[in-house]
C-alpha cells in the first residue's frame, strides 16, 4: 500500500507537470500566418514558437509551423575506421532507431519556445553530442534566428580504460530540404544556403580541429579542412529522408581515405549544380568541437511580406559565437527561473509507514523536490514539448458505395510523442489518422 501511494503521487505530479506543459504548448497560435496579422499578439513571443524542434521523428530536426517550410536536420558518423569497423549503414544516424543501440538521447531541458539542451550518448560511433537550440531575435522584431549549437566529445564507458589524450573524429552532415517545387542555393564560397525568404549557414569554434586521414596507398595525410556539399533534385519521397542518397554518394571502395561529398575547392567546371530542393553540408571535425547550425526567417520578404532579400540578409557576420553563447546563458538561466517559479514552489506529500508497538500506520509527511526529482520532471517536460511535431498533408477519403477515393483538403496539425526516447512514430500516427475519417 505504502508502494502505491508513493507511486501514485508521482504520477499525480508528473500529471500536473505534463498540464502544465500543454497549457505552454497550445498557448501558442494554432496559426501562426493568421495571428501573425493580429495587432495584439506578441511578434517576438509568436517568432520564437514559429519555428523550433518541430521534427522530433529525428534525433535533431528544426522547421517552421507552415507547410512550405524549409526542413532542416543532422546527421553524423565516424568516418575513420581506425577503431570502428560497423558499415557506414550502421553508422550513419538520422532517425532514431533501436539498431543505432544509442545509450542515450532525449531533452533534458525544453521550454516549448526560446530554448533547449539535449544529450546523445552514440558507443558506436564513440561520441556523445551535446544539442543546443535558441532563437534569438533581431532589433527589427521583424524576423530571428534559430541557432543549434551542437559539442562533441568523446565517448568513454565506464570500467574501460582508455587513453584520455586521445580524441576520436566525427563527420556532421546539416542539409536542408525545401518543398513542394521550391528550390535554394548554395554559396560554395560564403557556406550559405538561402532561399526566398530565410537562409542557413555554419560557424564553428576557433578551437575545432579538422580531422586528418591516411592514405595507405601512398602513405600521405590529407586534411579534411573543408565543407563539402551536395545539391540534389529529389522527389517528394525522399524529401524528408536525405539518408539514402547520402549514403550513395559517400561510397568509394577504390580510396582508402573517407569519402567526402564535393570539395568546393574543386569547382573546375561551371556546371557544377548549386540550386537544388535538397541540400547538404559535411564537416570533419575531431573531438572535442563545437559547431553552430543557423537558421533565420525573414518574415519581412517571401513570406510575410513583399520584396527582395537584402544582401545583409543572408550573412552569418550577426552571429558571432559570443552571442551565441551570450544568448544561450540567458536563455538556460531563463528556463530554470521559470521552473522554479512554476514547480519547485510546490511541496509534496509522500507517504510513510511508520510502526509502533507491532503496529504499522502511514505517516504523510511534506518534502521539497529532491535534486533526482528534479532533473526527471525537467527530462519528462523537455521530452514532452520536444516530441512535438508539425505535420501537414491531405486526407483520403474512401467511398464505399462507389469504391472510390478522394482527397480531401490540406491539413495542419500538431503530433505529440511523448515517448520519443524509446521510437519517434508520430509522423506515422498523424499521416495515418489523416488518411481516415
Amino acid at each position: 500500500l505504502v508502494r502505491v501511494c508513493n507511486v501514485l503521487k508521482w504520477t499525480m505530479s508528473s500529471l500536473m507537470l505534463m498540464a502544465q506543459a500543454l497549457m505552454t504548448v497550445f498557448s501558442i497560435c494554432s496559426c501562426p500566418l493568421f495571428c501573425l496579422a493580429s495587432s495584439h499578439v506578441d511578434k517576438h513571443n509568436l517568432h520564437s514558437k514559429f519555428c523550433g524542434s518541430y521534427r522530433s521523428y529525428n534525433y535533431v530536426g528544426l522547421r517552421c509551423q507552415y507547410p512550405l517550410s524549409p526542413s532542416m536536420g543532422l546527421m553524423w558518423y565516424q568516418p575513420s575506421p581506425r577503431n570502428n569497423s560497423l558499415p557506414l549503414n550502421s553508422r550513419l544516424r538520422h532517425e532514431p532507431n533501436h539498431d543505432d543501440q544509442l545509450e542515450r538521447f532525449g531533452w533534458n531541458e525544453h521550454d516549448g519556445g526560446f530554448y533547449g539542451l539535449q544529450e546523445i550518448v552514440d558507443p558506436q560511433n564513440q561520441i556523445s553530442l551535446t544539442t543546443q537550440l535558441v532563437y534569438i531575435p533581431r532589433h527589427d522584431n521583424e524576423t530571428g534566428r534559430w541557432t543549434l549549437r551542437v559539442r562533441g566529445v568523446k565517448h568513454r564507458p565506464e570500467h574501460h580504460h582508455d587513453d584520455d589524450n586521445k580524441s576520436t573524429n566525427l563527420s556532421l552532415l546539416w542539409y536542408l530540404t525545401t518543398p513542394e517545387n521550391l528550390t535554394a542555393t548554395y554559396n560554395p564560397s560564403s557556406g550559405i544556403i538561402y532561399g526566398e525568404h530565410f537562409h542557413t549557414c555554419i560557424n564553428h569554434a576557433a578551437n575545432n580541429t579538422y580531422s586528418s586521414y591516411i592514405d595507405s596507398r601512398t602513405n600521405t595525410s590529407k586534411v579534411y579542412n573543408a565543407t563539402y556539399f551536395a545539391v540534389f533534385q529529389v522527389p517528394p519521397s525522399q524529401h524528408f529522408n536525405p539518408k539514402p542518397i547520402v549514403l550513395q554518394e559517400l561510397r568509394n571502395p577504390t580510396s582508402t581515405l573517407p569519402p567526402h561529398l564535393f570539395d568546393p575547392s574543386a569547382l573546375y567546371r561551371a556546371a557544377t549544380v548549386t540550386k537544388g530542393n535538397q541540400i547538404v553540408q559535411q564537416v570533419f571535425l575531431e573531438t572535442p568541437f563545437a559547431v553552430d547550425f543557423h537558421f533565420e526567417l525573414h518574415t519581412r520578404h517571401g513570406l510575410f511580406g513583399n520584396g527582395a532579400m537584402l544582401a545583409s540578409d543572408t550573412t552569418c557576420s550577426a552571429a558571432s559565437w559570443g552571442n551565441v553563447t551570450e544568448a544561450l546563458n540567458r536563455a538556460r538561466i531563463n528556463f530554470q527561473n521559470r521552473f522554479q517559479k512554476t514547480f519547485l514552489t510546490m511541496e509534496r506529500s509522500r507517504v510513510h509507514d511508520r510502526r509502533e508497538s507491532g503496529v504499522t500506520t502511514l505517516q504523510v509527511a511534506t518534502e521539497q523536490w529532491t535534486d533526482d526529482e528534479l532533473r526527471t520532471a525537467q527530462y519528462a517536460l523537455g521530452n514532452m514539448l520536444s516530441s512535438i511535431s508539425y505535420m501537414h498533408g491531405r486526407s483520403l477519403i474512401y467511398d464505399f458505395e462507389n469504391e472510390t477515393i478522394t482527397t480531401g483538403p490540406q491539413t495542419t496539425g500538431l503530433a505529440i510523442v511523448p515517448d520519443r526516447p524509446d521510437h519517434a512514430q508520430g509522423k506515422r500516427s498523424l499521416l495515418s489518422s489523416m488518411s481516415r475519417r
